[in-house]
């Protein structure tokens, strides 16, 4: 059975890259009839962040990407936390010493740092020299019994070619004279992430890695321990780095807008517009279809087809697919998507029939729910604004002709009988027709009056959701400001 894992270390919030690694993860598992698995790899306690594995999971769940087993639903392999199953790895540690794959080390963090030092000053690699390999069996065990700190470290062989046969880059060399000595039990018992991620892989039936590139250097380190322990090395696939809009090969940050999940949903992206875009971010279906439900990346998602070189994240192109899935939506959709963006705001009352009726109306220009909450703020109260807002100089609306055109409008709206978009669209356009005037001189002051904003819905839509009693008085205050 394929078993696929996405595997995040608590250190922070849940980005784009890893919600990527994740979705692609997910979708190879399910392409396959097998299984995902969320496992949190908190070995390195010292930068656990509060709250981070429920904001991972909480992601998670928003994007849509389900896994059959992991923190909060359990699983077979239970617990899936690996501080919870840090009694696992010691055994493994001590059995790879007595096959002569590991050894003691008892160096101080001051000779560590000293031999660093050297080093760089020599201008060689940063390895470990192995000091504490050569130590006698009598030496290390009156070491052991008299309880001093220590570490256990892998004895990486000398000068051996090791080649990876990735699923993504295709084979990838090592020379094993690279590869440092990994620390793989720390001195306060815990395992490095080296260790822990072998074992936990083999011991979940973990057959396919799908990860980011920046962890291709770890490879050789967890190919050879695969091989010291006599398990199966699995299919590795390491992914393209998410690099910053601009160019440059950065990666994606957070300086660039590379924010958490939780940032993404609360500025009114929708999940399944973020994972139509993400998909698409290192990966192509070989076909012009844009648009993918979460079944038809599944049917569509292969290996073969996600590119080797880097992937720019582009907001602008994110934006417009949100758009695209934003319109997609019915009147009732996009009413109860909007309505937990507005229920916080001072000026929002409750009338599903009245943001029914304005909703429709900035549907089509809006890209994010936020901005959709901004162009709603004019239907439900009166924005202040200054009288400049009302003249227009691109479309010849001076101060005199501002007056004329809102008089106008008011007399005429004043006598309306029927309220309705196509009735008051006519209405305004014999205003233009019989008063010399263009379609900007009037239909600019009115959309200014009524909104209060320079971006907005058009006049006679914006009239329309108002109503006849609100358009008049807000008309009545552009004018007010104008003078009359």
């Amino acid at each position: 059975m394929v078993r696929t894992r996405f595997a995040p270390s608590p250190t922070g919030y849940l980005h784009i890259g890893g919600l990527r690694t994740a979705l692609y993860s997910y979708l190879f598992a399910k392409k396959h009839d097998g299984q995902f698995i969320l496992r949190v790899e908190d070995t390195d306690q010292k930068r656990y962040v509060e709250g981070a594995i429920e904001a991972i999971t909480r992601g998670m769940h928003w994007a849509g990407v389900l896994y059959d087993e992991g923190p909060d639903n359990g699983g077979p392999y239970a617990p899936y936390i690996q501080s919870q199953r840090k009694d696992k790895y010691l055994p493994y540690a001590l059995s790879l010493i007595e096959k002569g794959h590991a050894y003691y080390c008892f160096c101080t963090p001051e000779r560590l740092q000293q031999m660093r030092e050297e080093q760089q000053q020599k201008h060689l690699p940063p390895k470990y020299d192995r000091h504490c390999l050569v130590l006698s069996e009598e030496e290390k065990k009156t070491r052991l019994q008299n309880g001093e700190a220590h570490v256990i470290r892998m004895k990486v062989p000398d000068n051996r070619e090791l080649v990876l046969e990735d699923l993504v880059k295709g084979p990838v060399s090592f020379n094993t004279k690279d590869v440092d000595d990994q620390v793989l039990i720390k001195s306060d018992g815990l395992p490095t992430y080296q260790l822990a991620v072998v074992i936990d892989d083999h011991l979940m039936e973990i057959s396919h890695v799908i990860r980011a590139e920046e962890w291709l250097p770890s490879s050789p380190k967890q190919m050879l321990l695969f091989e010291y322990f006599g398990w199966q090395l699995p299919h590795f696939a390491h992914v393209s780095d998410v690099l910053a809009p601009g160019g440059g090969g950065k990666k994606l940050s957070k300086r660039d807008g590379a924010v958490s999940l939780d940032e993404f949903a609360a500025q009114g992206y929708l999940p399944d517009a973020t994972m139509n875009y993400i998909a698409f971010v290192g990966w192509n279906p070989g076909t012009t279809q844009e648009f993918f439900s979460m079944p038809e990346l599944i049917e569509a998602f292969s290996l073969e087809r996600c590119q080797k070189a880097g992937a720019i994240f582009d907001y602008k192109r994110l934006n417009w697919m949100n758009g695209q899935y934003i319109r997609k939506k019915n009147v009732q959709e996009l009413s109860a998507l909007l309505k937990p963006f507005l229920q916080d705001q001072s000026w929002y009352r409750e009338d599903d029939a009245f943001l029914e009726k304005a909703a429709v109306e900035v549907q089509a220009r809006m890209e994010t729910l936020v901005q959709g909450r901004e162009m709603l703020e004019s239907f439900y109260t009166r924005v202040d604004y200054a009288k400049d807002l009302i003249l227009n100089e691109k479309m010849k609306v001076s101060e005199p002709i501002g007056q004329t055109s809102l008089k106008l409008i008011l007399e005429k709206l004043t006598l309306q009988e029927i309220w309705e978009k196509e009735s008051l669209q006519q209405t305004l356009q014999q205003i233009v027709a019989q008063n010399g005037l263009t379609n900007g001189q009037v239909f600019w002051p009115l959309r200014a009056v009524l909104s209060g904003k320079p971006a907005s819905p058009g006049a006679f839509e914006m009239a329309y959701v108002l109503g006849k009693t609100e358009t008049l008085a807000r008309i009545e205050q552009g004018l007010s400001k104008m003078g009359k």
